[in-house]
């Protein structure tokens, strides 16, 4: 299972996190089914994401720029 980008949403007076239906899926899990959760383990997995600045932005471009421009190198690099 990978880490994946969730937004909480309203619906009445109730707060939703969705799951997505291939990981419910693999799980047996189907609309309407009751299920249980520990939250004490959902509380380990759940992270709020931080809003990024403007100079997170910029960094986050310049490696990128940085892994196109140099992607050979840095498998070589990874490599040894």
């Amino acid at each position: 299972m990978s880490i994946q980008e969730r937004k909480i949403r309203k619906s009445g007076n109730s707060i939703i996190l969705t799951l997505s239906k291939e990981f419910l899926e693999k799980l047996g899990i189907k609309e309407n089914d009751m299920v249980y959760v520990d939250e004490t383990k959902l509380a380990q997995a759940i992270q709020k994401k931080e809003k990024k600045t403007p100079q997170d932005l910029e960094v986050e471009k310049l490696m990128e720029e940085s892994f196109l421009k140099y992607e050979e190198t840095y498998r070589e690099l990874a490599n040894h």
